[in-house]
């Protein structure tokens, strides 16, 4: 029915916007009804517009009638809308306040519709309307937002003397109390301070309310913040370890200068709020908040987590981030997703590009160390590090699901240090390369260094990443994997551009090193396109720390002994290492409906673990060294495994099924065409449906 309503608001909108006027604030309805836009402010705690409006009955009897609140976007593309129904007594008039969810672009940039209906029944219109920008809607003061993940803030890095961005100075000093400014997008405060030596300096226009969001850097120990007039401390409040927590305080003095430092050590602050123009009242669904850039979307996640739960839609085709999206509350009931029309990608570059390349490979694109989270129908894409991560004991009960992670310099998505009872459904990882560290770093997907119990794969797609399709290494609990698929991981020459140059594609300007071609050797698109494939010369990417380089890596380095990616598809466990000894029989694989294919290493590969597998229908083909080398492994159960002319080593009394020419060529024609349909999707920014590879053991099953 609300479809239907805004259907038809929106054919009646394009008949009556011809006579709409578009210098006015206010309209009557033939004498009955008038309607005013009086003033508005943006709520940054909620992500909402607040509009206060009056409306008048102008005739002697009772009249009820619908007020139509539409949104648009700067492209006039519908955002939202909101149905206010009035009933007054004749001649009677009344203030009203709507709220209108919209980000903090669509309030800068966006328009507003306000008309009325007779009723929202037969939604016959009544008289002219208004349409406005919303930025031109009266203010009844400026309120004002410091988010320190914008790029004029996170470039400050350690501030050791007293520096002013814009409205809030950074006073810092070098005896060992100063700020910080962290690529994750906060001011770290190290060392308690005064408003002399350790802290934010802002001005406020008189009674306000300021919010603040932080955390304790401790484990265990809350840590305080403090707010200081000039002369006095006026309030203390106390930031919870490990948890991004909101504090309020009004403050009723003066129009001046505040301070706000932390009493003792270790703060980390992510946002500042000042809010002139503010109500009390609740509103249902204030739990939902609608994300169109990097900061609606920081502030929408942290105002669900402080209310105790919500939903963040992303209502963008594209987000350019400029820091990790983190995701660390307990038991948080937050979800973040793209929203139904919008292709909801977050681009991590402008990040990326930020950081030095030693720096980047620990800085994630979405990271999860908290509980209670669903990330879903998103793509994630050149992030420094890894696209996903979810880590340390904290991390459970998440779901990542409809998720694309591609062109990040690590891995795709990754489990590891505790992380436990989180499930990955329904997600696709491609061309992720660590360039800097030459591929050891960007598997597909891992399950490694420590997981928990209870991780599930579902439905999981891994190809062409720099180093194997899943990864287990250092796991020495149980993981479970259903109908998971991975080809061609581990071959450097993706990366180049060679391997689509081979066979005949056009070069994927996307991957990180085909940009460093292009931006050393301006020759290197025109030669691929001219049907030449030749590497620039010479090294050109200088690795430095603290200003020293000590690694030249020439574009050779993808094509030789220097490459460090491990070619393989699924890869079980480890054996001795720095991250502890050999995976033994009591860490379990579960694996059902499990494929692997064309890898330079297995397709299922032990490394050197006695994991102890378990395999219901698996198929591993055109693995150049084993299709399954799982000799030191327990595998108690095989069934239904396929092979085809390849070679393995197993445990005793456990064979391949090897399928017949026939069956090998039908099976493989269904999985490449399966695998094109797949890529297709993905590389036009759509989250592939339900590709359904396990009805390929349907053609083969004994």
């Amino acid at each position: 029915m609300i479809k239907f309503i805004r259907g038809m608001a929106l054919l009646i909108l394009s008949i009556i916007i011809c006579v709409f006027v578009c210098d006015i604030i206010a309209f009557s309805a033939e004498n009955d009804f008038s309607v005013s836009v009086e003033s508005g402010y943006y709520d940054y705690t909620n992500n909402y517009f607040v509009l206060n409006y009056s409306v008048k009955n102008n005739c002697d009897e009772s009249l009820k009638r619908s007020v139509i609140f539409s949104v648009y976007d700067e492209y006039e593309s519908f955002v939202g809308e909101k149905i206010e129904e009035v009933s007054l007594e004749g001649n009677v008039g009344v203030h009203k306040r709507v709220i209108l969810s919209i980000s903090q672009k669509v309030f800068e940039e966006g328009n507003l519709k306000v008309f009325l209906w007779k009723d929202s029944a037969s939604m016959t219109p009544i008289g002219k309307g208004i349409y406005k920008s919303v930025s031109e809607i009266p203010s009844t003061d400026e309120n004002i937002c410091f988010d320190f993940a914008e790029q004029k803030f996170t470039s400050l890095g350690k501030i050791n003397e007293e520096t002013t961005v814009d409205e809030i100075t950074f006073i810092g000093h070098s005896d060992g109390k100063n700020l910080s400014v962290k690529p994750e997008g906060c001011v770290y405060f190290y060392g308690g301070g005064n408003k002399s030596d350790c802290s934010l300096k802002f001005d406020v226009k008189g009674k306000c309310r300021i919010n603040f969001f932080a955390e304790s850097v401790s484990n265990t120990d809350s840590r305080f913040l403090k707010v200081n007039d000039g002369n006095k401390d006026l309030a203390y409040f106390e930031v919870k370890p490990k948890t991004i927590t909101k504090s309020s305080f009004s403050y009723d003095g003066e129009v001046g200068s505040l301070y706000v430092a932390s009493k003792s050590s270790g703060i980390n602050l992510y946002l500042i709020e000042i809010l002139y123009d503010y109500d009390d009242f609740e509103e249902t669904g204030r739990n939902v908040f609608y994300a169109d850039d990097f900061l609606s979307l920081r502030s929408g996640i942290f105002k669900a987590e402080v209310n105790g739960g919500g939903t963040v839609f992303i209502n963008s085709d594209v987000i350019d981030c400029y820091s990790s999206i983190l995701l660390k509350n307990k038991n948080a009931n937050v979800t973040v997703r793209g929203a139904e029309g919008f292709k909801a990608v977050l681009d991590f570059e402008p990040y990326r590009d930020g950081l030095a390349p030693e720096n980047t490979v620990g800085n994630i694109g979405v990271f999860l160390t908290g509980s209670g989270y669903t990330v879903k129908n998103i793509i994630v894409q050149n992030a420094p590090g890894s696209g996903v991560k979810l880590m340390k004991d904290s991390c459970f009960n998440n779901v990542i699901e409809n998720v694309v992670s591609r062109y990040n310099d690590g891995g795709g998505i990754c489990l590891s240090h505790g992380a436990s009872n989180n499930v990955v459904k329904n997600c696709y990882s491609y061309r992720n390369c660590d360039i800097f560290t030459l591929g050891n770093n960007a598997d597909g997907f891992t399950n490694s260094l420590g997981c928990g119990k209870g991780n599930k794969f579902i439905g999981c797609y891994a190809w062409e990443n720099s180093d194997d399709g899943f990864d287990f290494f250092a796991d020495y609990d149980d993981v479970t994997l259903e109908n998971c698929f991975v080809w061609h991981n581990g071959d450097p020459d993706v990366y180049t551009g060679k391997y689509d140059f081979d066979r005949g594609k056009s070069l994927d300007e996307n991957l990180r090193l085909v940009k460093i071609f292009d931006k050393y050797d301006t020759n290197f698109k025109s030669n691929y396109e001219k049907g030449i494939f030749e590497l620039p010369k010479g090294e050109f990417i200088a690795v430095s720390k603290d200003g020293v380089i000590f690694q030249d890596i020439d574009a050779a380095s993808f094509a030789g002994d220097m490459w460090s990616g491990n070619p393989n598809g699924f890869k079980l466990g480890s054996g001795d290492s720095k991250h502890g000894p050999k995976v033994e029989a009591t860490a379990y694989r579960y694996m059902k409906n499990c494929i692997a294919f064309d890898h330079i290493g297995a397709g299922f590969d032990k490394n050197n673990s006695a994991c102890t597998v378990i395999i219901e229908n698996a198929l591993s083909f055109d693995n150049r060294k084993y299709d399954y080398l799982l000799d030191t492994c327990t595998v108690p159960t095989f069934h239904n495994a396929f092979g085809y002319n390849g070679k393995n080593r197993l445990p005793d009394n456990i064979t391949v099924n090897e399928l017949s020419v026939s069956e090998f060529l039908a099976v493989k024609e269904k999985l490449l065409n399966k695998t094109e349909k797949l890529e297709e999707f993905v590389y036009n920014d759509e989250i592939p449906e339900n590709i359904g590879f396990e009805e390929v053991f349907d053609m083969i099953s004994r």
